[in-house]
């Protein structure tokens, strides 16, 4: 995580996000991404929300 923030900070990037499993949203705020929207089902793992987190 810390080299793809890294390398998306030196390419000017604002965000970087992803698809957690609702069952691990607890570490993606550790490392500050915020949820964003509904908690959806992607099949056939299970329930998961889009997390994002601001690049600074």
């Amino acid at each position: 995580m810390n080299f793809a923030e890294r390398d998306l900070k030196e390419r000017k990037a604002d965000f970087l996000w992803c698809k957690g499993r609702t069952s691990v949203h607890k570490y993606y705020e550790r490392l500050d991404f915020k949820p964003f929207g509904e908690v959806f089902d992607y099949h056939p793992i299970g329930p998961h929300v889009i997390m994002y987190k601001v690049i600074k």
